[in-house]
């Protein structure tokens, strides 16, 4: 258990980290918006499996709308232009 427990510690810093550099990226040029969509998209997934499991709207089903409006602005973004 204390294995499982240290893991889950270092994945919720490592995507945290991702999220941060990935919105830092994007901040810094707009075509370089790859690992912004990957993370969104990454949480989409799991936000969004959560919410089918659970049927929870609060925290998963609002974090995976969340995340797929940011996936779609993202992706609307960068065919606009």
């Amino acid at each position: 258990m204390v294995i499982h427990k240290y893991c889950r510690f270092y994945y919720n810093h490592l995507h945290f980290l991702t999220i941060i550099s990935g919105a830092y990226q994007l901040s810094q040029n707009k075509k370089d918006f790859q690992l912004a969509l990957l993370t969104s998209g990454a949480l989409l997934a799991v936000m969004g499996f959560r919410f089918y499991k659970t049927g929870k709207f609060m925290p998963a089903g609002l974090i995976a709308g969340l995340s797929l409006l940011q996936c779609g602005r993202l992706a609307y973004t960068r065919l606009a232009k």
